[in-house]
């Protein structure tokens, strides 16, 4: 009887330790899970604000986008226009020049000294050709367009 109590004693000590062992145990993982659950919280708020500034840079874009697209649009208007006016430009000069041949048979028949009129096609000439060379250079630009 004096053995099987010693061996109880054992058995219930031995129990006793093993049980706060186990206790150990279980409050080391349950801080391990407190330190996931709390790492995953941080990882969770980080990703949300990944997300905000992912929808913020995508609303960006499409703002430069669509300014890229105006861009666009206001080249093709400008090279439009620059062609139109290379042509009013070529309208005026065919004009000029029935002007001065008006103004060269005019000044034959009132009898005007050969120097004025050769004076005035020159300066005619001259302007004329100022207005043609932007016309050359529109329409390169207006053909890479």
């Amino acid at each position: 009887a004096a053995l099987a109590a010693r061996d109880t004693t054992e058995l219930i000590e031995e129990s006793m330790a093993r049980s706060t062992e186990g206790d150990g145990s279980v409050q080391h993982v349950s801080a391990s899970i407190a330190g996931i659950t709390s790492a995953t919280a941080i990882l969770t708020e980080s990703l949300r604000g990944i997300h905000a500034v992912t929808k913020e840079q995508v609303k960006g874009l499409g703002h430069v986008a669509t300014s890229v697209h105006q861009m666009g649009q206001v080249t093709q208007n400008t090279a439009a226009n620059a062609e139109e006016g290379a042509a009013a430009g070529e309208v005026l000069h065919a004009q000029a020049h029935e002007a001065l041949r008006a103004v060269v048979a005019l000044e034959r028949i009132a009898g005007t000294s050969q120097r004025s009129v050769t004076r005035t096609i020159g300066r005619v000439t001259r302007s004329t050709r100022q207005v043609r060379q932007p016309k050359t250079a529109t329409r390169r630009t207006g053909t890479h367009g």
